[in-house]
């Protein structure tokens, strides 16, 4: 007899992000794209730790501006 198919962590893993977080897509040049890969790899981060940082910087710039 067949055991029931149960969700597995990873299973689990994806259903949260997908419940969680949204997709934010651009297009960039080539060059661009590889430059700035390679600054963030040189700098010891990745490139979406840097976009998450400046979204945030972002809307709290214009949050605030809006409250004055």
């Amino acid at each position: 007899m067949a055991k029931p198919k149960t969700k597995t962590t990873a299973d689990s893993v994806t259903a949260y992000i997908k419940k969680t977080y949204d997709r934010i897509e651009t297009k960039v040049p080539k060059d661009t794209s590889a430059a700035f890969k390679d600054k963030c790899r040189n700098e010891g981060t990745n490139p979406n730790r840097i976009i998450n940082e400046w979204i945030l910087q972002y809307i709290g710039t214009n949050m605030s501006d809006k409250d004055q």
